[in-house]
């Protein structure tokens, strides 16, 4: 459902808005999760850690990935408030084809580094095979990983903030299914985990397109609005690309700390990466309202309602600031109840 973020009190419309995409970004975290959770009790710790060790590298995939489509967002969600509807078919046309021709960019390019990549890491050595298989089969559905990503970002420019989250918990849930199917049923081990998250990202992506082409009458393009335009191109580009590279430099030092660990072993491989998945749950809500400020800037900058701004960003970050005191008081309980069991 399209929905204008230019009119309504900024702390209900953003409370509201960013719910959904927070349900998102815990069913995508939840695919990794999967894996790790399934890996580690089925198949064994070495296992575990495989998974772990390319995880950074994943990472930086992931937040490459949702740092254009935050690009993406932005521009879109600005012609969208504007009322500029054909420029904006354009772009979305753009940002489609961009994204696929940049995913197998990087599927072709990651199929070739893997290996050098995983030994800069300093992976050890009972680990590598399965590491390098687990890295290999990920980036080879990048395609899948870009474009839902992409159209995520379309539909939450348009104000729609519900319907990726429908399609992105169906494939969740498939991807446990294949992940216990693969991995128990058919022992395929790193390898049946990795392939159930790429397959599980296909249907998701496939079926975010297919539903917006039917169901978005504003999106219906014609033959001339179906295709890569030079000046949508340079302006995504501008947008997208330092977004990207803002998401990436958290992955680039994950990669960094990574190759740290690895040195110590896979059982310290193993820990780090379940204590990374525990961090990536308790920054999803910062990620949600991160894009939903995106849409909600986007679309009132575009409709020149700029008096709204200030009084979004003084909303948003009274949202951060109460879930930084829960998670605060919810980690100093813990760790108490911690210290008192080891008592």
């Amino acid at each position: 459902m399209i929905k204008n973020l230019t009119e309504g009190k900024p702390l209900k419309l953003l409370f509201f808005f960013s719910l959904p995409m927070l349900m998102g970004n815990l069913f995508q975290q939840l695919y990794n999760m999967v894996d790790s959770i399934v890996v580690g009790n089925f198949v064994g710790a070495d296992a575990l850690a495989a998974v772990g060790a390319s995880f950074p590298v994943v990472f930086l995939a992931v937040a490459l990935a949702s740092g254009l489509s935050m690009g993406c967002n932005v521009v879109i969600s600005q012609l969208f408030g504007a009322g500029r509807i054909r420029e904006m078919k354009t772009t979305i046309s753009t940002a489609l084809i961009g994204q696929f021709v940049l995913s197998i960019g990087i599927t072709i390019v990651g199929e070739i580094i893997s290996p050098g990549i995983l030994r800069m890491l300093k992976t050890p050595d009972n680990i590598m095979a399965d590491s390098l298989i687990y890295l290999r089969i990920y980036l080879g559905g990048a395609v899948f990983l870009f474009i839902y990503n992409t159209l995520n970002g379309i539909y939450n420019a348009l104000g729609d903030s519900k319907t990726p989250v429908v399609f992105l918990a169906l494939s969740s849930f498939l991807n446990i299914f294949l992940d216990f199917a693969l991995i128990l049923w058919f022992d395929a081990g790193v390898a049946g985990a990795a392939i159930a998250t790429v397959v599980s990202q296909g249907i998701s992506g496939v079926a975010c397109l297919c539903y917006m082409a039917k169901k978005y009458p504003i999106l219906r393009m014609s033959r001339e609005e179906r295709r890569l335009d030079v000046h949508s191109c340079r302006v995504l580009c501008a947008m997208g690309i330092p977004m990207g590279l803002q998401y990436s430099i958290t992955a680039i030092g994950s990669i960094i700390l990574q190759s740290s660990v690895n040195a110590l072993g896979s059982l310290y491989v193993a820990a780090v990466a379940a204590g990374a998945k525990l961090f990536q749950l308790l920054a999803c809500p910062f990620d949600a309202m991160g894009a939903t400020m995106a849409t909600y800037c986007g679309q009132n900058v575009g409709a020149c309602k700029l008096d709204r701004l200030g009084r979004g960003i003084r909303s948003c970050t009274a949202l951060g600031l109460g879930w930084s005191l829960l998670v605060l008081c919810a980690m100093l309980m813990g760790s108490r109840d911690v210290d008192g069991g080891i008592q």
